[in-house]
């Protein structure tokens, strides 16, 4: 049964596939599927892990950093800085996806006004562009409006000063409404942290902007004179496990069967009854074309390496918590991928700008009396106001540290439960050489225990040696047992066994 909601079936390959491909050219289904004769000891044959960036996806991701300094076993002298969101307890994650079960109505139904007085804003309670960074200040422009709507009195209070919070704030304030936000951190921004302790800027929230024509923060961008670059995601080289570069030709073989394989399991699933998360129907797919001879086994599991890393790494989640009816969502915005190379912080700032913005208040309740709205802070301050505009984090909502006087409706307590929230983790690396160099911006690594599989080189971006990795999903969470020296260890370790 093909699903009935009011928007068709999105399909991973409509956006998503566009942005993260390391795979450059193209290679006809007949051509690839010939790769089934490769043997695992050819090391053409290996194909990438799954390796992935940093969107929405996640455009709206981050954590709190821990930096080291020392010198390699190559004798460079190296700075890192590791990101921790999924335990940052102010985000709790990176950013949403729909998991099986959810769907694009659930974002729907988080935009309804809670009451007259109570609205939320965030990434993901957007349908256009959930999990990016336009998508947030969309949600927090759209809530604010949603209170001018029915003239609202002020003071407004905004929960969080993200782009979500800072774009309620800014619109709300310019429309001549009095506004307080509290932010939990001690600092603006969010999910958005632009890190110069290295001496250099460097994102380790938000890094991309999806898409420069048309794109909200890519005008506020110009508007403020921060100047953006765009990167070349099929500008890239594949490593395998031993370290050795991937022959272009295999790696753009094995990424035409994976984008026939996963359009053939999306297409399969729009006909079911109910929906399923993408690995099942991926492993369907796959197991088929192994029974009928149109894949051996060493090539039906390169393929599925190559699917996690595109999908995994763009999602911050497992094939097996997508959805596959509605598993891509939002709209493609044209213009490229777009990096800034200052960092996003200068756009957060600029938004800011006059606000009453009070640091370090963390809310632990919102009362809405019928009268007014009443925010409690983790001090016992309450500060009053006619509305409120709530943009924390699915995580924060998910986990449940404030507590809604009413609770919130049911179908927003619904939606918040179904919705998943990915997780992105970097590890950054500023060194005095780039020991990586590559000639190409995007760098994937191949490893069966997904930790670092894509890397970012932004050295002739920003001047010096300076390079991004990226863990995704269920490796990303378990990075959380893994103390801030190992993770270090492993990540300049896997650097280092790269041979450009």
């Amino acid at each position: 049964m093909v699903p009935t909601a009011d928007r068709p079936a999105a399909r991973l390959l409509d956006v998503r596939m566009s942005r993260r491909r390391f795979l450059a050219g193209g290679m006809s289904a007949g051509a690839a599927l010939a790769l089934g004769a490769c043997s695992d000891d050819d090391p053409g044959s290996e194909a990438p892990d799954d390796t992935g960036g940093d969107d929405a996806g996640g455009d709206d991701a981050g954590g709190n950093a821990g930096g080291t300094d020392g010198t390699g076993g190559d004798g460079v002298d190296t700075r890192v800085l590791l990101t921790r969101w999924a335990t940052d307890p102010f985000a709790l994650g990176s950013y949403s996806f729909l998991a099986v079960g959810a769907s694009p109505d659930d974002r729907f139904a988080l935009q309804a006004p809670v009451s007259g007085r109570v609205v939320l804003a965030g990434e993901h309670t957007d349908v256009d562009a959930p999990a990016t960074t336009h998508g947030a200040l969309a949600s927090g422009r759209r809530a604010a409006g949603l209170l001018l709507d029915v003239g609202v009195q002020g003071p407004v209070i905004v929960i969080g000063a993200g782009l979500a919070g800072l774009g309620a704030a800014r619109t709300l304030a310019d429309a001549g409404v009095p506004v307080v936000v509290l932010e939990a951190r001690d600092r603006i921004g969010g999910r958005l942290h632009t890190d110069t302790s290295l001496g250099v800027p460097i994102d380790l929230g938000a890094s991309w902007i999806h898409g420069v024509d048309g794109n909200a923060i890519a005008e506020l961008a110009t508007a403020v004179g921060v100047p953006w670059a765009v990167t070349d995601l099929d500008d890239s080289v594949i490593f395998d496990r031993d370290g050795r570069a991937i022959d272009p030709a295999i790696a753009v073989a094995i990424g035409s069967v994976a984008t026939e394989v996963l359009e053939d399991a999306i297409g399969r699933a729009e006909e079911l009854d109910a929906d399923v998360d993408l690995a099942t129907m991926v492993d369907e797919v796959l197991d088929e074309w192994v029974d009928e001879g149109d894949l051996d086994a060493g090539t039906r599991a390169l393929v599925l390496l190559e699917l996690r890393r595109i999908v995994e790494h763009e999602f911050g989640a497992d094939l097996d918590e997508l959805s596959t009816w509605w598993g891509d969502e939002g709209d493609e915005i044209a213009g490229g991928e777009a990096i800034i190379p200052s960092g996003y912080a200068p756009l957060a700032e600029a938004l800011a700008t006059g606000l009453d913005i009070r640091l370090g208040s963390i809310v632990t309740e919102v009362v809405d009396d019928g009268a007014r709205v009443i925010v409690t802070t983790a001090g016992d301050d309450a500060v009053e106001g006619g509305a409120v505009v709530v943009t924390l984090p699915l995580g924060v909502l998910q986990a449940g540290s404030v507590v809604f006087t009413p609770p919130l409706p049911e179908p927003h307590a619904t939606a918040i439960s179904r919705l998943g929230m990915g997780v992105l983790e970097k590890v950054a690396v500023v060194a005095d050489e780039r020991t990586w160099d590559t000639d190409t911006d995007l760098i994937g690594v191949t490893r069966d225990d997904g930790r670092f599989l894509e890397w970012l080189d932004l050295t002739d971006l920003v001047g010096t040696p300076v390079v991004i990795g990226f863990t995704a999903g269920t490796a990303a969470r378990e990075l959380a047992d893994t103390s801030d020296d190992d993770l270090v260890d492993d990540a300049l370790a896997t650097l280092r066994s790269l041979r450009p």
